[in-house]
């Protein structure tokens, strides 16, 4: 729709510009976490925290790669995700600074959308400087699971509920896609480990649509073969 004047557009646009990159930092973590999850072949909290910090740190300017990581990671995922002319070039060089009066905001959604529960000092520390802010290990309370912790923002969880896909923790996140993949290397094994314990009677159920005949494969053979039929039969 239209909006009455430049004033309002440009403070939607800011607001939009914020959300967008938002959700990219919540994409970028988890596409971080994801990969640790495969060359490590485990995802615990240690290895998480020093990601998460990070990118807090990119965010605010404080951390000494912080030009290249919005530039080469952060922009390109906002135009992956909402479309090429959703930064432009010539904003995208000023992107971070269009964005530090909404800084506070953006560190709290950023926070309630990756479950990453600041703790008050922390967060009262950085609302006094803002830009270039340098967060550490230990901002990130994992007891504290009050509301208080992420600050009164519209929108955020508190710190007991974190958010990144679905209602699931990224921790969680990464942990199942780890055991998605092991389980994808182990296809194929099932049924030789139930052959191994030579079972008389073992029905995979793996015929096709309309087969009649339920092949037994355990050690007894055909003659333990079972068949399909429609209803309940009590016996």
């Amino acid at each position: 729709g239209e909006v009455r004047d430049a004033r309002n557009s440009k403070e939607m646009r800011i607001a939009l510009l914020c959300e967008m990159v938002c959700r990219a930092a919540k994409l970028l973590l988890r596409f971080y976490m994801r990969r640790s999850a495969r060359l490590h072949g485990a995802v615990v909290a240690s290895i998480g925290s020093p990601f998460a910090i990070d990118l807090l740190n990119a965010l605010t300017g404080g951390h000494p790669t912080s030009d290249v990581i919005w530039q080469e990671e952060i922009v390109p995922r906002v135009n992956q995700s909402y479309g090429e002319r959703a930064i432009d070039a010539v904003e995208a060089c000023t992107v971070r600074t269009t964005l530090l009066p909404t800084l506070p905001y953006l560190i709290r959604r950023v926070s309630a959308l990756c479950g990453l529960p600041i703790n008050a000092k922390a967060l009262e520390a950085f609302d006094a400087a803002p830009d270039g802010f340098v967060f550490v290990s230990a901002d990130l309370n994992k007891a504290d699971t009050s509301v208080a912790s992420l600050g009164a923002c519209s929108g955020s969880r508190p710190a007991c509920v974190p958010v990144v896909k679905h209602g699931i923790c990224h921790l969680d996140v990464a942990r199942g896609l780890l055991l998605a993949h092991k389980a994808r290397s182990c296809i194929g094994d099932y049924n030789k480990l139930v052959k191994r314990h030579k079972p008389p009677l073992y029905l995979p159920l793996d015929e096709r649509p309309g087969a009649h005949l339920a092949r037994n494969r355990g050690d007894v053979g055909g003659s333990l073969d079972g068949y399909f039929a429609k209803g309940v039969y009590c016996g």
